[in-house]
């Protein structure tokens, strides 16, 4: 079971690698044939995720004395299964191909900064996304399905209960902060720090990134649109942008990514594709990302110690701020 479980992993790993090269290398004339290539890719995925043998051993597994491992192998490797089983092959090729040619459109859009020109590929989502929680037998609640997909046992009733609380302290909270001078102020600061050569940016952020633990020999980082961390443990593919009068922009951004990697790093590679090597879940994903950026690289402690570097290779750009003010800004 984990061998075919493992190969179609695989599979879905070279399917993420387009992804990857799609949005960081890919010449525009290429877009059609690559929404091309994820169509074949993701039929050949849903066939090795639904192939008959996988469903023979689940049962067999399932009558036996197992491990606490090994159940929770078996009960991910059952999920799974059942949801790939109920998806028509026809579904998956078609989203597939919906899902690149979505992006280029956005593209396209966010450089033209035209939204209506993207509101079709919008409609057009929402309405697969609908499609697929129906034919997983959740058509009435489809919001339910899709954050159970991506974060197992979670419900909108959940969330709004959690948001519902949190939202009573955190809006007004929020809004004092961000009417107040300080943060005024801030902003400000913020402002100052220009002409920041990307080659410098580049290399102080390589820096940060490796001294917080990211592993350069399984990952790399390079230049997107949107920022965004795919791969595994092995293969860790991070993006980012840079912009010369927003220094800061990409740096945390980087660091939100690197959050991503040093999570899928942290996991076994040798259990890779299995639920004893993958994550526990996008709220768990995402709480990794958002530590490193705000509790950790946001903190007097993390600057204190950055700063100098911070300085040395930012040279008269980096002079026009205190301390105290970079620290605000």
């Amino acid at each position: 079971l984990i061998a075919l479980v493992q190969r179609a992993h695989l599979l879905g790993t070279v399917g993420e690698l387009l992804g990857w090269d799609e949005q960081v290398n890919l010449p525009p004339g290429a877009a059609e044939q690559r929404a091309t290539q994820h169509a074949v890719l993701a039929e050949a995925v849903h066939a090795a995720s639904s192939a008959p043998r996988i469903g023979e051993l689940l049962v067999a597994l399932e009558q036996r004395e197992l491990s606490a491992d090994e159940r929770a192998i078996v009960a991910q490797a059952r999920r799974d299964y059942d949801r790939a089983t109920k998806l028509p092959v026809d579904f998956v090729r078609e989203k597939a191909a919906q899902d690149s040619r979505g992006y280029h459109a956005w593209a396209r859009a966010k450089a033209a900064d035209d939204f209506s020109s993207y509101v079709p590929f919008l409609e057009t989502n929402l309405e697969l996304a609908r499609r697929e929680a129906a034919y997983l037998g959740q058509g009435g609640a489809a919001y339910d399905y899709m954050l159970d997909k991506h974060d197992p046992g979670l419900t909108a009733a959940a969330v709004d209960r959690l948001f519902g609380e949190l939202k009573r302290e955190l809006v007004p909270l929020a809004r004092d902060i961000v009417a107040s001078p300080r943060a005024a102020q801030a902003r400000d600061l913020a402002a100052r720090l220009r002409g920041f050569p990307v080659g410098a940016q580049q290399q102080f952020l390589r820096e940060v990134t490796e001294k917080i633990g990211f592993d350069y020999a399984r990952g790399r980082i390079d230049v997107s649109l949107h920022p965004f961390c795919s791969g595994t443990g092995s293969d860790v593919r991070m993006t980012t942008r840079y912009h010369e009068n927003q220094p800061l922009d990409s740096l945390f951004s980087s660091i939100h990514e690197t959050g991503h990697g040093l999570y899928e790093q942290g996991l076994s590679v040798a259990q890779l594709g299995t639920a004893l090597g993958i994550h526990a879940g996008m709220a768990m994903h995402e709480s990794q990302s958002r530590m490193w950026e705000n509790q950790v690289a946001r903190s007097r402690a993390f600057w204190r110690h950055f700063e100098p570097s911070w300085r040395e290779v930012f040279g008269a750009a980096a002079a026009v701020v205190t301390a105290e003010e970079l620290y605000l800004a």
